[in-house]
């Protein structure tokens, strides 16, 4: 590339590549007919074993191409970072497309909102044959904080949709590499979500192509690797910075609030099935819960006494113990009834699972005898 052209240029597009030759060159394509076209376009062959190299030398000046050993799509897409010369980087997975307005958007609500350090889309889901299937809308972040609903609700951020500034990977470091990493993309909206905030362009500016069903080891892969991302998030971000509400918050207050968002937590980990780590937070919110409580009732004695109210105590605790029978039965009876819920499922899920070996050893022995 000239000179003049890499100053020029505003965003880098990031193209990562294995054995997908037969889809590349209309991802090329999409990217080369965006309405902005200050943008250079960085093709990784993650040492694909195709004719993919030859897809890629069709196009000549118009694109660079780079090829390394395979070592999984983080690894390309760090790659491609280091290989980038514009300030801005998109990500375009080689077998999906961008719409020609996407990165104009983009690059308009980046520029409209300097603090921003990231912007993603919706999308299209399509199948082999670019038929759209459905429209994905994604939760737009509140107030640039993406930090809680990446953490409750997952990865609802697709890789394909997203612009970067590049000085966010100086802060934050690169995607987790390796073949083995399930959830490279969503750890590193996360990192990113903890210093940066996030804008949303509500339209579908990008074609993501749904294959076959991937096979049953691969998914239990990947929900592993969503399991131990969020074990890991959990104990090393502290809550407040999950939950900002709690640092304008001290003493009863802040046990209380405490106690409020760890159940929203345990009750989104519930519904993805994560039971050991939902009854962790359920567990936790129901001690934060009983906290509050014990403070509230010494508190309110100590004032009693202090005003002179003595003959009124027991009278006031007898109110307050139904009070507290209510609000236990409420709060933190409900935690105990999640929390042996979460126990219950776990032990199915044990029991499924022993089973299923069981089945899978008979058959195995019986086959092994024929």
């Amino acid at each position: 590339m000239e000179q003049q052209e890499i100053q020029n240029t505003e965003i880098s597009v990031i193209i990562p590549t294995y054995n997908q030759a037969e889809f590349l060159a209309g991802a090329i394509d999409s990217v080369l007919a965006q309405t902005f076209q200050k943008i250079e376009v960085i093709v990784v062959d993650d040492g694909s074993t195709d004719h993919t190299s030859e897809v890629a030398a069709s196009y000549g000046s118009k694109i660079r191409y780079v090829r390394k050993t395979n070592g999984g799509t983080g690894s390309a897409l760090n790659r491609g970072i280091q290989e980038a010369t514009a300030p801005l980087i998109a990500w375009l997975s080689s077998d999906d497309q961008f719409l020609p307005e996407k990165l104009s958007l983009q690059l308009a609500e980046i520029k409209k909102n300097p603090p921003l350090g990231v912007v993603y889309t919706d999308w299209y889901n399509v199948d082999r044959q670019g038929r759209i299937l459905e429209e994905v809308h994604c939760l737009p972040p509140p107030n640039g904080n993406a930090l809680l609903s990446l953490i409750l609700y997952g990865c609802f951020i697709n890789g394909s949709t997203i612009l970067v500034r590049k000085q966010c990977f100086d802060r934050v470091g690169f995607f987790e590499e390796g073949r083995d990493a399930f959830a490279h993309d969503w750890v590193m909206w996360i990192k990113l979500a903890r210093h940066f905030q996030f804008g949303s362009v509500p339209k579908p500016l990008m074609r993501y192509t749904i294959h076959a069903a991937a096979d049953s080891f691969k998914r239990q892969q990947v929900i592993l690797a969503a399991h131990n991302t969020l074990q890991k998030m959990l104990m090393d971000i502290p809550q407040e910075e999950i939950f900002p509400q709690l640092q304008e918050l001290q003493g009863n207050a802040k046990l209380r609030e405490e106690s409020k968002v760890r159940t929203q937590l345990g009750d989104s980990l519930m519904r993805r099935q994560f039971f050991d780590l939902a009854e962790m937070q359920y567990e936790l919110a129901q001690k934060d819960f009983f906290k509050w409580a014990i403070r509230m009732r010494i508190q309110w004695s100590k004032l009693l006494q202090t005003r002179g109210l003595q003959p009124f105590i027991a009278v006031y605790f007898a109110v307050r113990r139904i009070i507290n029978t209510a609000i236990g039965y409420r709060n933190g009876l409900n935690y105990m009834v999640k929390r042996n819920r979460v126990v219950l499922l776990k032990n199915l899920l044990l029991l499924k699972s022993k089973q299923w070996r069981l089945t899978a050893t008979k058959v195995v022995g019986t086959k092994n005898s024929e």
